[in-house]
């Protein structure tokens, strides 16, 4: 009976234990060549690594219990996509950054500290979802023709 009780909370721990290891294949900059995109985090109060192809960044969250990788594409007319790093936190409230790959550096376009989710409508409007309204802000490509640029523009509170 004991060694069950044992094993059964060994099994429990291991379940319980959280570590999060994507990898996504996909050309986001349209240069033709797939990127490979890994995302690692290994649980509450640890740092998280981003890497596309042989570049890393790391980064944290302020708290996160959980966390995702999501690629997405806030302007389809710059010809890049970007790789949304999410962290799931407490009362629902997840913590989003988004990065691009510019030049084979990985940059940061992007942060929205706490919301309940986000919208795009592709033309480089980001929407942040929060409690009591919602925050926007808008990415822009500078009209620089190579390489492209983009850089957050503005966040504002919107009611």
């Amino acid at each position: 009976m004991k060694i069950k009780i044992t094993v059964l909370l060994l099994v429990l721990a291991v379940i319980s234990s959280y570590c999060r290891d994507t990898t996504v294949v996909l050309d986001i900059n349209f240069d033709g060549v797939e990127d490979v995109i890994k995302f690692h985090h290994a649980g509450e109060n640890e740092p998280f690594t981003l890497t596309i192809n042989n570049k890393t960044l790391k980064g944290e969250f302020v708290y996160a219990y959980d966390s995702d990788l999501r690629i997405v594409d806030l302007n389809r007319n710059d010809n890049l996509r970007e790789a949304v790093v999410i962290g799931y936190g407490p009362s629902d409230q997840n913590e989003s950054f988004f990065y691009q790959l510019i030049d084979n550096s990985i940059v940061q376009v992007a942060h929205l500290p706490s919301n309940f989710g986000f919208e795009t409508d592709g033309r480089g409007t980001l929407t942040e979802i929060a409690w009591m309204g919602f925050w926007s802000a808008r990415l822009n490509t500078d009209s620089i023709p190579k390489p492209k640029r983009s850089r957050l523009l503005k966040m504002s509170f919107m009611t």
